[in-house]
């Protein structure tokens, strides 16, 4: 899309479906040049009924010019069947490719195009405006040709009969489509002013409506309070756009003013034409209506059509950005079939288009079938050190070795193969319990399933159900219920690197010294690397590693940092009391 982003937005169809794209510009000629065979037909049938009421002798040409006229209606009305018809499984199929395809796209996005909001917030964007009413978009579009054939029979038929001053015309119609695409251009420009507005007075309509959100709206009361911010915003926008309404009708009827001087100055031309017999009555009559119907076309639909185009021109120039995002590298140069040793060596990292190191030459061998707590302060590195050991982040300096092969040379596939995590924020999907469990390991099976059912305690939640709020056929779980799922879901993988990164930050202490017991000993033959802030888990682990400011300040066993008196040891006695 370099050259020009809408030719090729115009052209995305032909790539997945030629013939649906043939199909319908073969139409856009046909509806263009209609105008002009409608003229033609229209005249050869009101002068015959003329010439045959002056008492000429021509039935047989009345006959032929109803059956030319009508015929050409006919086809008209059952061609536009035809094509809706044969195009609706070209639509589903174009519809198809260009939703796998962006999914596809995002699949293989680096992490940091999920992680970063702004370009988050642009992908669903582009789903939204782009993929979502695709070909509806891309109809209207293509309606500008439909609209560039009219104005090729309006010309023909304005200079077969005017000449020279047929210019005359053309410069008015000029003029009108000159306002009609600086009225697009206007309200997309508003639009796009008012879009944060807009969005959220969408976020405070969901806070409002949504169930989730009850329980705390009764609790603190707040709803008359974001029911007036709510009701303050939709007045600004509501005031926005009735001023771009009243300019908008001041633009049109200026164009309005305009087209009714060229109908009129057209009219007066074909009339004086018709008093020196150089054209006929029907010529005459046929020709204003094209005209008229003509003049409205550019007049509304070629105001929306522009609209859409500069509209669509700033969304495909995200898209353009979109497609140019750096993909994972997926290789296969190298396969471990199972890890014997992880080594960090001289690991630095600062996240892309920041100039913040927010780790510094780290420096740590993990030994397997060992348990470990990375702890530190909020901010020291700890979920980033993390991140870069799941390969979610490779523009790291320094090396990250499985087994002596460095972490980038392997595919997402082979990493996922020998890590799983439990984060803080872990997912929660709307699917049944057995399902929501399978996703850390689709391979397994219903009785390694339901050991975990077993395990975590979620023998009490239906498996027929959804999990979700809503309906009948649906489960509301409790946030224990939903972390016991993350957990269980992190136990049936095959990983021998677990990963938990705070996943009990919402429980009290007491409850979070039990979970970390009870894990402490469903993994003893993996190897578990434990993220906290408070220190519950640490006395339970093999070896601590204690993060400040991106490196490593201290490490050992338990007894030996508190022994050691140092940054540990403070942190743990500010916080024994609230695990005794």
């Amino acid at each position: 899309m370099k050259k020009n982003r809408i030719i090729t937005f115009l052209t995305i169809p032909f790539k997945i479906s030629p013939s649906y794209f043939f199909i319908k510009f073969f139409q856009l000629i046909f509806n263009g040049f209609y105008p002009l065979l409608e003229v033609l037909a229209f005249t050869f049938l009101t002068d015959s009924v003329i010439e045959l009421k002056k008492g000429g002798e021509i039935e047989w040409q009345i006959g032929l010019a109803v059956i030319l006229f009508f015929s050409l209606i006919f086809f008209n009305y059952f061609f536009d069947l035809f094509i809706r018809r044969i195009s609706y499984k070209q639509v589903k199929k174009i519809n198809l490719a260009l939703e796998t395809g962006f999914i596809s796209k995002i699949s293989r996005l680096e992490y940091y195009y999920i992680e970063n909001g702004e370009l988050y917030d642009k992908i669903n964007l582009i789903k939204k405006e782009i993929l979502k009413g695709f070909i509806q978009k891309h109809n209207q579009l293509l309606s500008i040709f439909k609209i560039l054939f009219q104005l090729i029979s309006i010309i023909i038929i304005v200079f077969s009969v005017m000449g020279i001053k047929g210019l005359i015309i053309l410069a008015g119609i000029a003029a009108v489509i000159l306002i009609s695409d600086y009225n697009g251009k206007k309200n997309y420009t508003q639009k796009k002013e008012d879009a944060f507005l807009d969005r959220m007075c969408d976020y405070y309509s969901d806070i409002l409506c949504q169930g989730e959100f009850g329980q705390e709206k009764l609790i603190y009361n707040y709803g008359d309070a974001l029911n007036n911010k709510y009701r303050k915003l939709n007045k600004t926008l509501i005031q926005h756009e009735k001023k771009t309404k009243l300019k908008n009708i001041l633009r049109l009827e200026s164009s309005s003013f305009l087209t009714m001087l060229i109908f009129i100055y057209f009219l007066i031309e074909l009339s004086l034409k018709v008093k020196s017999n150089l054209i006929s009555i029907g010529f005459l009559i046929a020709s204003i209506k094209q005209l008229s119907s003509f003049l409205n076309i550019i007049r509304w639909d070629l105001y929306s059509v522009l609209e859409i185009k500069s509209e669509l021109s700033n969304y495909l120039k995200d898209f353009n950005e979109f497609e140019s995002f750096n993909e994972v590298e997926n290789n296969e140069a190298v396969f471990i079939d199972k890890i014997k040793s992880l080594n960090i060596k001289k690991l630095s990292f600062a996240y892309p288009y920041s100039q913040k190191i927010i780790l510094h030459d780290i420096n740590y061998d993990f030994q397997l079938n060992k348990s470990y707590a990375i702890v530190g302060e909020n901010g020291c590195g700890k979920t980033t050190f993390i991140k870069l050991l799941l390969g979610l982040y490779k523009n790291y300096s320094g090396e990250i070795l499985l087994n002596g092969n460095e972490l980038k040379t392997l595919s997402s596939k082979s990493i996922s193969e020998h890590f799983a995590a439990v984060f803080q924020d872990y997912g929660k999907y709307y699917l049944n319990l057995i399902e929501n469990i399978q996703i850390g390991n689709p391979k397994a099976s219903i009785s390694e399933i339901q050991n975990a059912v077993n395990l975590f305690s979620l023998n009490g939640i239906d498996t027929e159900f959804v999990l979700r709020k809503g309906d009948d056929k649906s489960v509301n779980l409790s946030g224990g219920q939903w972390q016991n799922i993350a957990m269980a879901r992190n136990f049936i993988s095959n990983a021998k690197i677990v990963i938990f990164d705070e996943p009990t930050a919402a429980l009290s202490p007491s409850q979070e010294s039990k979970i970390y017991s009870f894990l402490k000993d469903i993994i003893k033959n993996k190897t578990a690397v434990f993220i906290s802030h408070r220190l519950g888990i640490t006395p339970l682990v093999d070896k601590i590693i204690v993060l400040k400011d991106g490196t490593i300040a201290e490490s050992g066993s338990h007894n030996d940092l508190i022994q050691k008196n140092g940054i540990y040891a403070q942190m743990y006695n500010t916080q024994k009391e609230l695990y005794s």
